[in-house]
């Protein structure tokens, strides 16, 4: 029974294993039928090569490589001089990536490449010129002099490969590496918005006048004034610059503080300081009625060289700051439309100009040589500026003023076209309203979208479209400067500061609402062209600066600080030298990677060295003027 059931089960199994082989045969059978997708290359069809792995490996970047530049090309999806450029720029970054020996003391295989013209030591020569071995093994001592001389050589090879390269990569280093990157970090913004240019508007001044009415009385200062020799002694050295830094530490560190580490405040601080000297003028005011008894009221004029401190000052600690992260990228200058504090800059020092111009003192009868005198200085300046940029590789904006334009060719323009046309000041501001009328419609036709396009050609008014174009709305806004500059400050007429004072709040009301319907229903504010709304925005902001700073009069009847003093007998030497000091810190600091903290240190330490050395300038009677 037990063999029947043995014979049976066997049975089953052959007949099993019978059907696997028939279902086998079957799968093969379909296999050889179906094509492959991807059968590979097929046998006959092209010659195999062959690769020589190890001596393809380093005649891969041979000049004469054995695959050539369509399989190199396939295999690293770049070329091979781009390919190399990459490799000896790594090599002169680390060392670790030259040639030399790994642990097992080979020739290591991830060397990347080998000093163009130099045999790669760690392929094997070709067969036909390869020595065949010895079949008597060579003694110890002279494979321990070959090893050694091998060694000595490589050293060599290698030391003078890293002096090669360590030279050339001190000679081919640019003096400024993150050009691009800076360039982008300035780029494609959009600017703020109006209501927090109000506020950084009021901060500014606000400060100053409350300096203004810490500072005590002025009687010693003006000693100091009268007596040169008072100046130079060591008493009269002490208090200059102990007022000087008391100063800085007022005035310059907390517009510091506002337009870095505060900047998400600026709101709060403004309507803080508001409230703060509203309160002051209402406790200080039964003191000035008092005052005003024995004093006459300071004029006008003191506080337009107040303002024209404040944007100098302003304007000296942005071109630096813009560069850091600490400074909020709204504040820099907008590309296209829009408006940032930066993008106040340019206008703000044409309305300055303007105001205490010699057209608005109505000089208006200038030699063409007096002209050409006064003049001569900014094309040069403009040149400097363009050479010395060019030079040392520092990062343009294109987009600000186009490819050779800069600030100090836009003054020069408004210089020439104001002296060739020359007006009385009683209608220069209706020749401006005229002039910047006319532009803007030439902009609404058109202009515009050409002015803020990319599109460039060869010429040179093509190249620079932005500075050459703007040039009638800052000539435009000079004229109405002028206008102004004489009704206000120097029109025998009106002796009456409170009549000034009214004129100036209501000016500054108008303007910036003038500047607010121009910028919704006629064309945004833009810079870059400088259109209509743009005028009216800088008038606005200005001649609120100068409002508020009239409020120091209300309760102390004290002049300039020293502050104030040193930068108004050098405005055009403070800024040459802000824009030098700010080269110098691009050039040598990476301010992109620089933290919060080092940021701040770096202005505060600018700040600082720019007022210590106007100061000391002021103090010796030193002044740069060229005209």
């Amino acid at each position: 029974m037990l063999a029947i059931l043995l014979e049976e089960e066997s049975a089953e199994v052959a007949e099993g294993e019978e059907h696997l082989q028939i279902l086998a045969s079957l799968s093969q059978l379909y296999m050889q039928m179906v094509k492959p997708k991807r059968g590979g290359s097929a046998p006959g069809r092209r010659k195999c090569k062959a690769r020589q792995r190890i001596e393809g490996y380093c005649m891969l970047y041979a000049d004469q490589p054995l695959h050539g530049e369509d399989v190199f090309r396939r295999c690293f999806r770049m070329s091979q001089k781009l390919f190399l450029k990459i490799v000896h720029a790594i090599q002169e970054f680390d060392p670790y990536f030259l040639y030399k020996k790994d642990c097992t003391d080979l020739r290591s295989c991830l060397w990347l490449s080998p000093t163009p013209g130099e045999p790669c030591h760690h392929s094997r020569p070709p067969t036909s010129s390869r020595p065949r071995r010895s079949v008597l093994p060579a003694p110890e001592s002279s494979i321990v002099s070959a090893a050694a001389e091998e060694e000595a050589s490589d050293g060599a090879r290698q030391r003078k490969r890293l002096s090669e390269s360590t030279m050339e990569g001190l000679l081919d280093k640019p003096l400024n590496p993150n050009k691009l990157l800076k360039e982008q970090f300035v780029s494609n913004l959009k600017g703020s918005s109006l209501l927090e240019i109000a506020a950084l508007s009021t901060i500014v001044p606000a400060v100053v006048v409350l300096r203004k009415w810490s500072s005590g009385d002025n009687v010693r200062r003006d000693s100091v004034k009268k007596n040169d020799d008072a100046l130079r002694s060591h008493k009269d050295w002490v208090y200059y610059f102990s007022s000087l830094a008391i100063d800085y530490l007022t005035v310059v560190l907390p517009i510091l503080l506002i337009f870095t580490v505060l900047a998400e405040w600026a709101y709060t601080c403004a309507v803080s300081l508001v409230i703060v000297i509203s309160i002051w003028i209402l406790f200080k005011r039964s003191q000035f009625h008092l005052k005003a008894r024995q004093h006459n009221l300071p004029s006008l004029r003191t506080d337009i060289s107040s303002y024209r401190v404040s944007v100098i000052l302003v304007t000296c600690l942005s071109i630096l700051a813009v560069d850091f992260n600490i400074f909020p990228r709204r504040y820099a200058k907008a590309e296209t439309y829009g408006s940032g504090i930066m993008d106040l800059g340019v206008g703000s020092f044409v309305v300055a100009n303007a105001l205490v111009s010699r057209q608005a003192r109505n000089i208006t009868a200038m030699r063409w040589k007096a002209s050409l005198r006064s003049i001569s200085p900014l094309v040069f300046l403009g040149f400097a500026r363009l050479i010395s940029t060019s030079g040392v590789d520092y990062q343009v904006h294109v987009g600000e003023y186009g490819v050779h334009w800069n600030f100090f060719f836009t003054l020069a323009a408004i210089s020439i076209l104001t002296s060739i046309v020359r007006i009385h000041p009683k209608y220069c501001g209706i020749v401006g309203m005229l002039v910047l009328a006319g532009y803007q419609v030439w902009l609404s036709f058109g202009l515009n979208e050409y002015l803020i396009s990319n599109e460039r050609s060869a010429g040179v008014i093509s190249q620079n479209k932005e500075g050459v174009y703007s040039i009638f709305g800052y000539w435009g806004m000079y004229l109405i400067g002028v206008s102004l500059g004489y009704y206000m400050l120097f029109d025998t007429s009106l002796k009456c500061k409170s009549t000034q004072v009214v004129k100036v709040w209501v000016l500054a009301a108008s303007c910036w609402i003038l500047a607010i319907i121009l910028d919704s229903y006629v064309e945004r504010v833009s810079r870059r062209m400088c259109n209509f709304a743009y005028v009216m925005l800088v008038f606005g902001q200005n001649f609120q600066v100068i409002s508020i700073l009239t409020l120091a009069g209300s309760v102390s009847y004290d002049k300039n600080l020293i502050l104030e003093d040193a930068f108004n007998q050098n405005m055009l030497g403070s800024f040459l030298l802000a824009n030098i000091l700010t080269g110098l810190v691009n050039l040598s600091v990476d301010t992109l990677s620089a933290s919060s903290l080092t940021a701040f240190m770096i202005l505060s330490v600018y700040t600082l060295m720019l007022c210590v050395v106007v100061g000391l300038s002021q103090f010796c009677g030193v002044r740069m003027k060229f005209w």
